[in-house]
């Protein structure tokens, strides 16, 4: 995915060094400031103030929601969900706390990421396919 973002903004864009600064401050949006965002917006609708468990589900729920808008974060919990198949429900909570059990075949694992594995990979052909577009328009027109 990154690649490809990487790619779009070279295209797009003009200079190589508007293109690395474009595509840096995305994925730096997406590392860090997403999480900021994800934290202020679940402690603002369901503040952990009154120190239930009922709560503090709604609130990781909800910034596991905001967090999933991130390729970086769909990423970390598909591997997460791959290499330590014993995590089964919800994906952040079984992280979060541990789960004992029989861990999960592979085939069991995959169902459980395949909806990040799709749309990473969905992203990563966008991201080509509309580069390729921009591309070929630049190229057509300067002929």
């Amino acid at each position: 995915f990154w690649m490809g973002m990487a790619m779009l903004f070279s295209v797009i864009t003009k200079r190589p060094a508007t293109s690395f600064l474009s595509s840096f401050a995305l994925w730096l949006f997406f590392s860090i400031i997403i999480s900021l965002v994800a934290q202020f917006t679940a402690n603002g609708i369901s503040p952990i103030t009154e120190g239930s468990a009922e709560t503090l589900i709604r609130n990781v729920e909800l910034m596991q929601t905001v967090m999933r808008f991130s390729p970086n974060f769909l990423l970390q919990e598909a591997s997460l969900v791959l290499l330590q198949p014993p995590t089964h429900g919800s994906l952040l909570l079984a992280a979060l706390v541990a789960v004992e059990g029989n861990p999960l075949s592979l085939g069991q694992s995959l169902l459980l990421v395949w909806p990040h594995l799709t749309t990473l990979v969905g992203l990563t052909i966008v991201c080509f396919g509309i580069s390729y577009v921009v591309f070929m328009r630049q190229e057509i027109r300067s002929t």
